[in-house]
């Protein structure tokens, strides 16, 4: 019996330091980063490697998003900021300038749609104004094609909200 247990004891401890005792998943991970299974000791030295690479995967996408920040049009991206602040958006600093415009459109669509169902004249004005404002900061941020294009769909949105305000439906 003493010698069942002590085989066992063995056992345990040779599959514990053998690779091919690894769990699927993190084989899987081990390949995914290029790291033969066969060449790690164990578990813990597996998620290591595999912690490894996530961290330096996650520092190259911070260092490539300051990167993309830094190739932007500083003036264009210093205008959708203000134009941010004036609706209540708070930006972050990782935040490209497609981004902040992207935030922006959602959140004047929302609103115009509030403003159009209070019939609520005032706001709606107003947010029109916004609403080409950032259209023209689209226009200088994507270049004359985009701007053609970005002014007739707001113009023809423009129109159909107005019918629906004013009730010429």
């Amino acid at each position: 019996m003493y010698i069942q247990g002590l085989s066992l004891a063995m056992a345990a401890s040779y599959q514990i330091g053998n690779s091919n005792t690894l769990p699927n998943y993190i084989k899987d991970q081990l390949k995914e980063i290029g790291v033969d299974p066969d060449s790690v000791s164990g578990i813990v030295q597996a998620k290591k490697l595999i912690a490894d690479a996530a961290n330096k995967a996650d520092k190259t996408n911070k260092e490539e998003s300051k990167n993309n920040n830094e190739d932007e049009n500083p003036d264009t991206r210093q205008r959708a900021i203000d134009l941010a602040n004036k609706i209540g958006i708070k930006v972050k600093d990782s935040d490209t300038t497609e981004d902040i415009l992207s935030i922006i459109q959602s959140v004047l669509d929302r609103m115009l749609k509030r403003a159009v169902n209070t019939e609520d004249e005032a706001l709606y004005n107003r947010l029109k104004e916004l609403r080409i404002e950032l259209g023209r900061i689209e226009a200088d941020e994507k270049g004359a094609g985009y701007s053609n294009t970005s002014v007739m769909s707001y113009m023809d949105m423009l129109a159909n909200q107005n019918k629906t305000v004013h009730k010429l439906n």
